[in-house]
């Protein structure tokens, strides 16, 4: 028993001689797209009533030839054509209502495909609401039936529940010289979202080696003041994201404090080399007899 429009033939593939489909009764005359061909599809069942279709193989010499009949019984009431609904994307709801289309023909059910703890909770009524909805990803199909269920439409809704994600932290404000190994070191995001630094803002585009990781190399920095960004994310959820400040600085000059001296003064002229860039430097005394100034 069959439904309104196409139907595939499937009769045995002939060990010997060619094998022909005829329509030999029927309410409406219909269309065989490949009569020599077993497998067959037939179009233009688009009146109620019983088809039969005859599969004839013959070796095409005064034998006899070889036939079988099958019939095909087209419904009188085809569903209406079942729709679920667009697929959704949620941030770690509780429940989720389904909104399939009412029934002009037929009767609707809807039922998981696949195994979850939710509940449908009026599987029978297009609008229904499902609870729980766990994390993860459900399927969930609605079928419409005609009234004696010779006929059936389905369709089928994604629904992805997302985790929310947890609030980021990239880390305290650091300062490195500019020859350090410089990591980025935020707190993990935890399982069903993801993380990823950003730059925002420096005096060049330094390299993020690892972008997704919590704990990231930069290469290719220069003297001054970077900002990242790390941001914890789950789709349809609302991001969470901290900013970090990372300053690079010069590495110190080799100090130089100059030649000894021996002086009969109570006076001596210290002569060290100049600090370059942003290096400063200072005279200590290291020991003597007294306190010099």
């Amino acid at each position: 028993t069959v439904c309104f429009g196409t139907v595939t033939l499937h009769g045995n593939v002939p060990a010997i001689g060619i094998g022909t489909w005829t329509q030999t009764s029927g309410p409406a005359t219909t269309a065989i797209s490949a009569i020599n061909n077993p497998v067959s599809q037939v179009t233009g069942l688009n009146s109620v009533g019983l088809y039969r279709f005859v599969w004839t193989i013959s070796n095409g010499t005064a034998c006899s030839s070889n036939s079988d009949t099958v019939n095909l019984m087209v419904s009188a009431l085809s569903p209406t054509i079942a729709n679920a609904g667009t697929d959704k994307i949620l941030c770690n709801q509780s429940s989720v209502v389904m909104n399939g289309n009412i029934p002009l023909i037929g009767t609707g059910v809807w039922t998981e495909a696949g195994s979850s703890a939710s509940t449908i909770v009026s599987p029978d009524i297009a609008t229904t609401t499902i609870n729980p909805l766990s994390i993860g990803l459900h399927k969930f199909v609605w079928t419409i039936t005609n009234s004696d269920r010779s006929c059936a439409s389905r369709d089928t809704i994604s629904i992805t529940n997302n985790v929310t994600p947890n609030i980021a932290n990239a880390g305290i404000d650091d300062t490195f010289c500019v020859f350090n190994t410089i990591f980025l070191n935020a707190n993990d995001a935890i399982t069903g979202t993801t993380g990823a630094w950003s730059f925002v803002s420096g005096p060049n585009t330094p390299q993020l080696l690892t972008p997704n990781s919590s704990s990231c190399q930069l290469t290719g920095v220069v003297t001054g003041t970077y900002k990242f960004l790390w941001t914890i994310s789950s789709a349809s959820c609302i991001s969470s994201s901290d900013e970090v400040s990372i300053t690079v600085i010069n590495n110190a000059d080799l100090a130089i404090a100059g030649a000894n001296q021996t002086l009969c003064s109570t006076i001596a002229n210290l002569d060290a080399n100049t600090p370059t860039g942003n290096n400063k430097g200072i005279w200590m005394q290291g020991d003597g007899p007294n306190n010099a100034t």
